[in-house]
């Protein structure tokens, strides 16, 4: 069965990044021009950068068993709103799975997997900030896409 597949906005600005830092650039290029890019549904931008496309095959693959992966902290603030959030460790770009990319995600209810940040472990200065950037930006997109209530918002 299929995944349904989101992602934070920050996420493309995180892939750029990542492809700024990578010896092997050509892992976090996209195959379409930005206008293509830009106009694109979140699958297809996902699936037109190579590592990317890994990354996501590997997550839905593997979305029926998710503790291959670590949960992420040891506290899960959106379990409420049906999200579980997962951090995983991929090679890539020459570097094993402990200095290469970190990558959290959300699984959620009827196979919904959201993107929230992709980082080469050189570029995480901080674990802690790392994933408390990722909790605003799932806060952000549970908001933006109308699972968060505006009542909850104000806690």
């Amino acid at each position: 069965m299929k995944c349904t597949l989101h992602a934070c906005p920050q996420f493309w600005s995180d892939v750029k990044e990542a492809r700024k830092g990578a010896s092997k650039k050509a892992l976090f290029e996209t195959s379409l021009n930005e206008e293509q890019f830009n106009a694109s549904d979140i699958e297809s931008k996902l699936d037109s950068i190579e590592i990317i496309r890994a990354v996501s095959t590997v997550v839905q693959n593997t979305f029926e068993e998710p503790t291959k992966f670590s949960v992420l902290l040891d506290r899960q603030p959106f379990l409420e709103h049906g999200f579980t959030i997962y951090k995983a460790r991929f090679a890539a770009d020459g570097k094993g799975q402990s200095s290469g990319l970190r990558i959290i995600y959300c699984l959620g209810k009827e196979r919904a997997v959201v993107f929230v940040c992709v980082k080469f472990k050189n570029a995480v200065e901080n674990e802690s900030e790392f994933e408390k950037e990722a909790l605003w930006r799932i806060d952000e997109f549970l908001k933006l896409n109308g699972l968060k209530k505006e009542t909850e918002n104000k806690k």
